[in-house]
This record gives C-alpha cells, sequence and structure tokens, in this order.
C-alpha cells in the first residue's frame, strides 16, 4: 500500500500549521474577551492595535511551534528531499523505524502541551518577578497582590487553553497517519492507560474553570462595584469550554472502541473474509490492548480457517469421488445429472448403479441437514446404497433393508429422504419400479405436460420396523418422455425479493422447456432459470436427475 509518508512529508507539518493556528485563535478570543469584560479596554483600541498585534503573534507562534514540530519528528522530515525518497521509503518500510515513528507521533502531543506551558510559565514567573522589582511598593497593600493574582490567574488559564487546544487538535491531526503507517502489533509495545489523558485534560480543564471564578471572586474583593451577569457569563464560558473537552476526550475514546467492536461484530457474522482485515494501531492504552488482542485472535483465526477450508477442500474432493464419475450410455435412455451443495461438502446425493446391460438404479436423496454431518452420513447412505443394489430385489425392499441399516446406526435420531428408481429397459420398452422414502414426488414431462407422481412414505431412519414395499409405484417411461428428480433445495430457493421459488413455479418451468433437446441441455435451461443460479448465495444443496427415453 502507498503510504503518504514518502511522497508527501510536509503536507502533515501544512495541517499541523492550521491547527495550531486554530488553537492560538481560539486563545485569542479568549484574551479579547479578557480584555473586554476585565480590563474593559474599548473595542476601537482593540481593533486599531491589540487584535491586530495578537493575530500577528498567532502566527509567529505557529511557526515557532512548526520548528519544534521539526525537531520532535525529525525522522519523519529527514531526507524528504526527492533525491533521497528511496531511502527515506526503505527507513519507513522498516518495522523498527516505523516503530519508532509510531511511538513518536504518539507521544509528540503531550510534548507539545507539557512545553507549551512550561515556557508559558517559565515567561510568566519572569516577568511577574521583574514587574515586583520594578513596582515593589505597589504591593505593599493588599490591593496590589490582589491584581498580581488576577494577572497571573488570567495568564495561567489562557496558557491551560490553549495547551490543551493544541494537545486535543494535534492529536486529531495526527490520528489519520497513525493509521497509514498500519501498524497492528508494536515490539515491546506497553500500552498505557487512557487514565492518563483522561487526568491530565480533566486537571487542566478544572484549572481552567478554577481560575476563571478565582479571578471573579478576587475582582470582588478590589472592585466596589462589579457587573456580576457579564462576569458570571465569562466564567460559564470558561467552564463550558472545559466541560466540552472532557466530552469531546470522552467521545473519541468510544469512537475508538466503536472501531474495535465493529470488527469484533463482523468477526462474528457470516462474511468469512470481512473479519481478516487487521486493524492498526492508532493509540497507546487500553483500546490499543484491545487492538493488539484483537489482531492476534484474527490470526489465529485465519490460520484455523484455511486450515478447516483446506480439510473442506479435501472432503469435497473426496465426496465428489463418491459420486458417479460419469453417467453410464444404455439405449434407449439419456441421462443429465446436476449436484450443488451450498458449502463445501453437502447432503445431497445421487447415484446411478448399472447392474446388467437392461437392468440400472438410480437414486437421489437429500441428508437432514447441511455441511460436514450431513456430508459423512451421505457417504454412508451411498455404500449402504450399493451393498443393497448387489443383493437385488425390488426398490421397495432395497429401500426397507437400507432403512434397517441407517435406523441401526442412528437410533432414529436422523433422517434421509430417498428416491430410488430400478429401470428395466426391453427393447423399446422402459419400465420404472419407483419407491419415495420422503422425497419430493418426481414429474413425468412430455410436450408441455407435467405429470406428478405422488406418493410416498417415512424418509429413512425414522422408524426400525418400517417397510417401503407397499410405496412401490411402477409405470412405463414412453418414448419422448422424461423422469425429472429433484431435491428440496430446487423448490426452496430464494428469489430476488426472498420468495421461495416453490413447486408451482418449478412447474410451469418444466412446462416452458423444450423437452425434445438433449437433456444436458434441457438441464442447463432449468438451472439458468432457478434463483441464485449464478452465485453460492443459496441456502441448501441442489440436485436434479433427468432420465428421457429417447
Amino acid at each position: 500500500m502507498t503510504s503518504w509518508m514518502p511522497g508527501r512529508p510536509f503536507q502533515l507539518l501544512f495541517r499541523l500549521f492550521f491547527a495550531y493556528m486554530a488553537a492560538l485563535l481560539g486563545g485569542t478570543i479568549f484574551i479579547i474577551i479578557n480584555n473586554l469584560v476585565f480590563h474593559q479596554l474599548p473595542m476601537n483600541s482593540m481593533l486599531l492595535f491589540h487584535i491586530p498585534f495578537l493575530l500577528a503573534s498567532d502566527i509567529i507562534f505557529a511557526l515557532v511551534l512548526l520548528v519544534f514540530t521539526w525537531f520532535r519528528l525529525n525522522p519523519l522530515f529527514r531526507n524528504a528531499h526527492a533525491t533521497k525518497l528511496a531511502v527515506l521509503k526503505s527507513n519507513l518500510t522498516d518495522p523498527s523505524g516505523k516503530e519508532q515513528l509510531f511511538r513518536r507521533l504518539l507521544r509528540f502531543p503531550y510534548e507539545l502541551f507539557v512545553s507549551v506551558v512550561v515556557l508559558a510559565a517559565v515567561f510568566i514567573v519572569l516577568f511577574h518577578t521583574s514587574d515586583i522589582v520594578r513596582h515593589r511598593a505597589a504591593l505593599s497593600i493588599p490591593y496590589g497582590w490582589n491584581k498580581l493574582a488576577i494577572s497571573i490567574s488570567s495568564e495561567l488559564g489562557l496558557t491551560f487553553v490553549v495547551g490543551i487546544l493544541l494537545f486535543s487538535l494535534s492529536r486529531a491531526t495526527l490520528r489519520p497517519y497513525l493509521l497509514q503507517l498500519h501498524l497492528t502489533a508494536v515490539s515491546g509495545f506497553k500500552p498505557s492507560s487512557m487514565q492518563r489523558s483522561l487526568y491530565l485534560i480533566c486537571c487542566v480543564c478544572f484549572a481552567i474553570t478554577f481560575m476563571a471564578s478565582g479571578r471573579f471572586a478576587l475582582l470582588a474583593m478590589t472592585e466596589k462595584v462589579i457587573d456580576l451577569p457579564v462576569y458570571g457569563l465569562v466564567a460559564g464560558m470558561y467552564t463550558l469550554f472545559s466541560i466540552s473537552v472532557v466530552v469531546l476526550f470522552v467521545r473519541n475514546w468510544q469512537r475508538d472502541l466503536h472501531i474495535i467492536t465493529t470488527k469484533l461484530y463482523q468477526l462474528g457474522g457470516d462474511d468469512q473474509t470481512m473479519p481478516f482485515q487487521a486493524v492498526p494501531l492508532f493509540s497507546d492504552d487500553e483500546v490499543a490492548s484491545l487492538t493488539i488482542a484483537f489482531n492476534q485472535v484474527q490470526e489465529r483465526l485465519s490460520a484455523m480457517y484455511d486450515e478447516v477450508a483446506e480439510q473442506l477442500a479435501l472432503a469435497r474432493d473426496i465426496q465428489q469421488r463418491l459420486l458417479p464419475a460419469a453417467l453410464p450410455v444404455t439405449d434407449p435412455l439419456q441421462l443429465a445429472v446436476y449436484c450443488e451443495p451450498c458449502y463445501e461438502v453437502g447432503g445431497d446425493f445421487y447415484d446411478v448403479i448399472p447392474i446388467d446391460d437392461t437392468k440400472m438404479i438410480m437414486a437421489i436423496g437429500d441428508v437432514a441437514g447441511k455441511g460436514m454431518s450431513a456430508a459423512i452420513v451421505m457417504t454412508a447412505i451411498l455404500a449402504g446404497l450399493r451393498e443393497e443394489a448387489a443383493k437385488g430385489g425390488s426398490s421397495g425392499q432395497m429401500m426397507s433393508r437400507l432403512n434397517e441399516q441407517l435406523y441401526s446406526i442412528a437410533k432414529g435420531r436422523l433422517f434421509v429422504t430417498v428416491g430410488l428408481a430400478v429401470i428395466r429397459c426391453k427393447e423399446e420398452v422402459v419400465e420404472v419400479d419407483y419407491t419415495s422414502a420422503g422425497h419430493l414426488s418426481p414429474y413425468v414431462v412430455a410436450d408441455g405436460i407435467v405429470r406428478e407422481l405422488a406418493g410416498s412414505s417415512l424418509p429413512l431412519g425414522v422408524a426400525d420396523d418400517c417397510s417401503y414395499t407397499e410405496a412401490e409405484r411402477t409405470f412405463l417411461l414412453a418414448k419422448g418422455q422424461t423422469l425429472v428428480m429433484q431435491t428440496d433445495g430446487i423448490v426452496d430457493a430464494l428469489d430476488a425479493h426472498n420468495e421461495l421459488f416453490g413447486f408451482e413455479r418449478w412447474e410451469n418451468e418444466l412446462r416452458q422447456i423444450d423437452w425434445r433437446n438433449e437433456p444436458t441441455f434441457v438441464l442447463k435451461q432449468l438451472l439458468e432459470r432457478l434463483p441464485n443460479s449464478n452465485n453460492r448465495s443459496q441456502s441448501d444443496d441442489r440436485t436434479i436427475m433427468l432420465i428421457r427415453h429417447h
């Protein structure tokens, strides 16, 4: 992924300059309010001198902060010249270099805040110390000390306002760049507690509010008449500013937590591609701990999914090998089969077992459930079916013996629907001996006429003493007719409007097909008319068998 850092390192300086200007202008607004309310300076005088001076000072101080930024974030900006971009790019693709830059970007807002506050405190101390030395006599009365306290509290309050704005805005500006580093883990990284930031912000905001209220009390002591509504409004403004800063910090922290919780919900969802996208680190608090833990869980789950996917692919290959590799050619019959599980493996199955030149057994079935468990049962049913086919007998007799096998294994805990057809071909006569064990009724179709062969019995595995000979049905498949056998995944398919495809629409599609074509071509046309025929969003396995007497 191409990063902003090698090609546009000065973009960060440009954005930080505007962040610094925004913070300093915020401080300027508070200074103007203080001058108007507390010092009662006329607006005309401020427009002529004070405000232009303050704006010029903001620009100069913002440039000084940019120099400080250049010094503290030196690894990012050095060698940024076009002739040395390759060197910088190699440094930033190295994990240790990215980790070093990550730590610097995280620490920078704190360093900026501390530097501004300490620098301002030093200037305040030096200025008022010299002022005390020069006007020592004026401080001999309480009025002089009150004035000094008011001035110091005002200056410290403004310092904290500017400092907390610089901290918040620089942190917000650096956050996208932290994300673009795309670090999902940092060696030796020990996340700190978000309480550090919360304590810092709460203490600073408390100091701002306290100093505003304290200044109001000191003014009440030094002035005989004060404008309570105006002074109260200013004190409330400082308090509202402090509350807003705390609320904004908490909201940002909630936003960071929301990123992780959203990813956790995705991890537990059905989408197996979205969750395995690592979340980059963008903080050094509890959210960072959650991010690292989440990425570790994703990595392990990804490895597990890969292993399961490999095993399922192997199971699917084995399952496909159990199904007939090729359909036998038996005049006067033409065969076509489609079988597709909704997952990697499924419970639908079919089989075509030639007995001799004139007889074959065709079966279609559906194991209750889907996935690996259904595939295992399907494998057992196919093995039992081939064993019973070798023993011979009518379709009902084979179904009864197959039911005994399944019930002895599952003891009624699962069931399988099966449609079994014993087909005998004598010259131009095709006789079908069909038995259904709870399976969907097949259809005999020809020339737009669809005839349902109703009649069924209990699914296999439900009861041990169930006889299926009474469910046998024998009929002749005339020339030009096609026997259509399907599983419930065909009629239970959902269309684009989330409505069932249903028997009526399925039978209507059977009527509209030209059955004079080859069964393979007819099968292709049928599949194209089914919902979700071109994707894997189907909710059940699908199997269709076509046996045409041509």
